[in-house]
């Protein structure tokens, strides 16, 4: 192996770990949104899982594009769009917006 792949490897690490700091924040974020959005048990339920259902529908479109496109150019993409959809979810002020954009976060 060589400098590329131990790049390579920093960056898919990176990107992995930004995923995943999104799915864990919701432990802390829950709480608070349950006081602001006046969430049911069943709502906290859904928002919860709807980045999961997400990422089964990314997992399909996005896989087939990078396939078609490459994965770098993709790659490049989903993250930007991770970005937008966390951005865009922080100042949602309603609980239908904030799952759109979790569900969006989760196909990116």
């Amino acid at each position: 192996y060589g400098k590329f792949h131990y790049f390579l490897l920093a960056v898919c690490g990176f990107v992995s770990t930004s995923e995943e700091m999104d799915v864990i924040s919701m432990s802390f974020i829950l709480p608070s949104a349950q006081c602001d959005l006046h969430l049911t048990t069943e709502a906290k339920g859904w928002l919860s899982s709807i980045i999961f259902i997400g990422m089964m529908a990314g997992a399909y479109a996005w896989g087939s594009v990078a396939d078609a496109l490459g994965r770098r150019k993709v790659l490049i993409v989903i993250s930007f769009m991770n970005a937008l959809c966390i951005v865009a979810s922080s100042f949602s002020q309603s609980y239908e917006l904030f799952m759109f954009f979790r569900f969006l976060n989760g196909a990116a």
